[in-house]
């Protein structure tokens, strides 16, 4: 059964959202895993491809979008998800309908007021089919 991450941080601004995604797919990478990371938008792709270059100087995280033809271990999507993934990270607003095709989900809830809104309907769309829920609250670090 597919395991659902909740990661509760403490910002509120949508780029920070998309940093830590960063930092989660950094950790996912270093452990030889292969990511989707789905967005609801082709922009929000182009600004997460950006940061994936950037956020961290010293480290390379290979990852390609979605209208790209090669492979790389981190694949940004915004509409078709993919097989052959192990680990989702979703920034979308809705729960994509394939997430069951992956051994491990991840969901960000910030401190915005529509996002943590989104993160509550998620996690009530994952406890009521009985998916195991790991919370990992990182407000107070």
């Amino acid at each position: 059964m597919t395991r659902i991450d909740f990661y509760i941080i403490p910002q509120d601004q949508p780029e920070q959202i998309l940093i830590f995604a960063c930092k989660l797919a950094e950790k996912a990478f270093k452990l030889d895993h292969k990511i989707t990371i789905k967005v609801d938008t082709e922009a929000q792709a182009t600004d997460l491809d950006r940061l994936l270059w950037e956020f961290r100087p010293e480290s390379f995280i290979p990852h390609v979008k979605e209208n790209d033809t090669e492979d790389a271990p981190v694949r940004i999507v915004w509409d078709k998800l993919g097989n052959d993934y192990e680990v989702l990270i979703n920034l979308s607003s809705e729960v994509p309908s394939e997430f069951t095709r992956f051994q491990r989900v991840t969901q960000i809830a910030s401190q915005h007021e529509t996002q943590r809104a989104k993160s509550r309907e998620h996690y009530k769309f994952y406890k009521e089919r009985g998916y195991p829920l790991h919370n990992h609250d990182l407000r107070n670090r």
